[in-house]
């Protein structure tokens, strides 16, 4: 590129809450810097150790939505011994760290952060928060995800074949082609049962109940 094409960009990255949400973003960061670009990055207090006195500048989030912020407190430690059954609360605890706790505050530093910004990069989760503070001053927006998607690898059929007792749950023989195969006991119940003219029975996971015959 012709160095009289190139325009100089301020750009704001901006991520919050665990490392494995702000740490992708610090590589980008650097090479945005290394291409010319003024770039600042704004994260919790609990981040400063690892984003202070790098190539780019660091701007504090009031809020201390950060994962050492996060582990000293109890009651998210808590709630994350069991995440999926406290999935809500967790939520309502995140939005509370995020923005909620304060938003005035966090507001007023997202306003002062993006001010004169050419464009906002920032983590989708965070997004909830920095997106329309962005969009609102008329600012462009890059949602950069931080989650890798690779290629699905072929199935190894080998590898997944079932052990000789999943083979038995499924129905399935491991002797030959040539052998018929083998119903789980469940079925294989279902048939002598219809036999012996119960077909007015309703088998519910192999308990019977009496129902009306619809003949």
């Amino acid at each position: 590129m012709p160095a009289s094409a190139f325009t100089k960009r301020k750009i704001v990255v901006c991520s919050a809450a665990y490392l494995g949400d702000v740490a992708p973003y610090i590589p980008v960061a650097d090479r945005l810097v290394e291409r010319g670009h003024e770039v600042t990055f704004l994260a919790p207090e609990g981040f400063r150790s690892i984003l202070e006195g790098r190539h780019f500048s660091y701007t504090p989030y009031p809020l201390d939505f950060s994962s050492a912020g996060m582990h000293a407190d109890p009651r998210h430690e808590r709630l994350m011994r069991h995440p999926y059954r406290n999935s809500a609360q967790l939520g309502r605890y995140w939005m509370g760290k995020g923005f909620a706790d304060d938003p005035v505050a966090a507001h007023q530093s997202l306003v002062d952060a993006f001010d004169g910004a050419d464009v906002v990069v920032t983590h989708p989760t965070f997004g909830s928060v920095s997106i329309p503070v962005a969009r609102s001053m008329g600012i462009p927006v890059a949602v950069w995800p931080d989650v890798p998607r690779p290629r699905p690898e072929p199935l190894s059929l080998r590898a997944r074949t079932p052990t000789v007792a999943g083979q038995r749950r499924l129905g399935l023989d491991r002797r030959g082609p040539d052998r018929r195969p083998r119903l789980p006991p469940l079925l294989r119940r279902v048939p002598r049962r219809l036999a012996r003219g119960e077909e007015g029975r309703v088998l519910v996971l192999g308990r019977r109940r009496r129902g009306r015959h619809r003949g």
